[in-house]
């Protein structure tokens, strides 16, 4: 049952943490929604502290921004304290970055991160002026149509002076300054700079530099930072551009004198390089080879300064302070992980395909071509191979994957991981798209020993047709149809402002493969990709000739999906090509033919569009690179999801 207190009824609680709890309020008498946090009793123990926050809280409700949640009200009741603050609907900067399994969008990144610099600059300028001490994505809210709202604003700054409680809450380490780490009551503006330009790196790069068990205390992310420096973000992503990483190592020195000297600074810089083009992503060239990849030691950012000469910039743009300042040791990181698991074998099959030879480059190797990096994308140097049933397939084959044939295929994009199911929701919560699974009433689902077709179950469920936790947003989403990646295609292109790929609707769809847009690979791409394009070393499935070491199939799924990425990735750094789900194609089911083939699209119509790569429920041998699948467009089920491609 609601409670009510003073004119608030608390109809729901959001969430709770060390130092309260906050509650979604209805005020009884206006109608209107806010968030409520009580205080735990404990922080309104000691009268100075109290005196300090609640001069602190008359100060916030003075605050009016578009990027700040606004402050309305504070009062006490049954020995708590209340703070009524503007209700936010939307999620936290932290839940983007842990859905985009991957970077956030460089333009997208940039424009949220401009709005937190104006709701900070409005902060600093303030007389006296108030440091937040606890930004990071966690306190970043974001709404459907992207505005940015920073909270919790000058409570740790208050609960941080004078009095034992004073250590309760004083930020999260990986986001403090080295003088915050060490020495709180000495910060000033500078130490939110410093947050600031953590939380971009984590944006840019969806990695923050220090993580991991041994560097979750403060005296251990200041001993990371003292000894050994801070990693360039290019370490984690090498597509950010000279100029951006410069500027996030300068609002990230250890040295707070030769940071930007508050909010207003930052913004003003980022305006700058927006306008000279600095914020576009670097191309792969040659110096990603081998020789000049730079060890872990030179990517780091220490004491240091470098001369303006050795940073790469426009000849027209003339390099500021704060790029003159930093250091810019641009070097490649090839991350690949190896989470080898073996597996054991079995169940249920249907149409398959095989392996072709392969020729092709991608970016998370070494690149030898100009080409944007684009996030969450693997850039693959066209080639020609051999597609179909090739030698390695050995007695695998199934009669669509005959006869193998030449194919010569352009350079192309393609999806890191799987369209995972937290990246499905931002597509629903934004477009309110009802999938073929919604419209039509449900989905095939595996009861062990057949699929069964379920009312109720769509793409938000899991393999046995029950909703999903939100653990399982990095899980590749199921129960799509061809239409629905279509359509997820589209919405995509547009919020990025990039050319849709695709037009039209129903069997009459077409594909502008000329576009920048998202679109499904053709089925030659998706099985040239997975051969491992001009890397490739000619295994039987994606990146291994062991089943368990690259996918997840009947013999080790358990039944179920897995979160993406967890496998060994293949030649070109792409991962789940061969298990986890079956992966859409754009082709309409053709016969193979002899004759050698240049880009081949599939035939001009159709009923049953191609899926590729196998899945949790089916035997290695459907997860073979060659193996054909293919179902209606309309159709959607538990082993069926979709990976993403781009011509440029």
């Amino acid at each position: 049952m609601a409670k009510t207190v003073q004119s608030y009824e608390l109809t729901e609680k959001l969430g709770q943490g060390g130092m309260g709890v906050v509650y979604k309020a209805r005020h009884i008498h206006f109608n209107e929604v806010y968030a409520v946090k009580m205080l735990w009793q404990q922080f309104g123990s000691d009268p100075a502290v109290l005196k300090l926050f609640l001069n602190e809280a008359k100060l916030l409700r003075s605050l009016h921004h578009p990027n700040i949640v606004n402050v309305t009200d504070i009062f006490e009741a049954e020995g708590n304290y209340y703070i009524v603050m503007e209700f936010v609907e939307g999620r936290t900067l932290s839940e983007i970055i842990q859905r985009e399994v991957g970077p956030i969008r460089r333009d997208r990144a940039i424009k949220l991160f401009r709005q937190m610099l104006e709701g900070m600059a409005y902060i600093h300028q303030q007389n006296p002026p108030i440091i937040h001490r606890d930004l990071k994505p966690l306190n970043i809210l974001v709404t459907k149509d992207d505005t940015v709202k920073i909270t919790d604003f000058g409570i740790a700054k208050v609960l941080d002076i004078g009095s034992a409680a004073s250590t309760v809450m004083k930020g999260t380490p990986t986001y403090m300054s080295p003088e915050a780490l060490i020495d709180p009551g000495s910060v000033d503006i500078r130490t939110d700079v410093y947050s600031l330009g953590m939380t971009f790196y984590e944006m840019l790069c969806a990695k923050t530099p220090f993580s991991g068990e041994k560097t979750t205390t403060p005296a251990a992310v200041y001993s990371e930072i003292i000894k050994n420096g801070i990693p360039l973000p290019t370490k984690f992503y090498p597509g950010i551009s000279d100029e951006l990483t410069a500027y996030v190592m300068n609002a990230i020195h250890p040295d707070r004198e030769k940071r930007f000297s508050d909010a207003l600074e930052m913004l003003e810089e980022l305006k700058r390089i927006e306008a000279s083009g600095g914020a576009e992503e670097r191309t792969s060239k040659n110096e990603f080879a081998g020789d000049n990849i730079k060890t872990e030691e030179e990517s780091k950012i220490t004491n240091i300064d470098i001369n303006s000469e050795n940073i790469s910039k426009s000849e027209n743009n003339k390099p500021s302070k704060f790029f003159r300042n930093s250091i810019i040791v641009l070097s490649v990181i090839t991350l690949i992980i190896l989470l080898v698991q073996l597996g054991k074998d079995g169940k249920k099959a249907e149409v398959p395909v095989e392996e072709p030879e392969s020729t092709g480059v991608a970016l998370d190797t070494v690149l030898k071509q100009d080409a944007p990096v684009l996030p969450g994308m693997v850039f693959v140097q066209g080639g020609t191979f051999t597609m179909g049933c090739t030698s390695e397939q050995g007695d695998d084959c199934w009669y669509n994957e005959k006869p193998t044939h030449q194919v010569i295929v352009n350079n192309f994009y393609i999806g890191k991981y799987e369209v995972t199911v937290g990246m499905f929701s931002e597509f629903i919560e934004a477009t309110g798209y009802k999938t073929d699974a919604d419209k039509d009433g449900g989905s095939l689902i595996w009861t062990g020993s057949e699929l069964k077709e379920t009312a109720g179950v769509n793409w938000r469920c899991d393999v046995n047709g029950k909703r999903r936790p939100e653990s399982e947003n990095n899980h590749p989403v199921i129960h799509v149809s061809w239409n629905d990646a279509v359509s997820f295609c589209n919405w995509l292109s547009d919020r990025e402002g990039l050319q849709r790929a695709y037009s039209g609707s129903g069997d009459n769809i077409t594909c502008n493969f000329s576009s920048n847009g998202y679109r499904l690979p053709t089925e030659a791409e998706w099985e040239y990709a997975a051969r491992g394009g001009k890397q490739t070393k000619n295994y039987k499935y994606s990146g291994s000739d062991n089943t368990g070491a690259v996918a997840w199939y009947d013999g080790n799924s358990g039944d179920k999906t897995h979160a993406v990425g967890l496998k060994q990735p293949n030649e070109i750094g792409i991962y789940d090509m061969s298990g986890n789900v079956y992966e859409w194609c754009w082709d309409w089911k053709g016969d193979y033919t002899s004759p050698r083939q240049t880009n081949p699209k599939g035939p001009s119509s159709g009923t049953s569009r191609v899926l590729r790569g196998g899945s949790w429920g089916y035997s290695a041998r459907n997860c073979r690179v060659a193996v054909r699948y293919y179902i209606m467009p309309g159709n959607r089920d538990s082993s069926s999801g979709f990976r993403l491609a781009r011509t440029r």
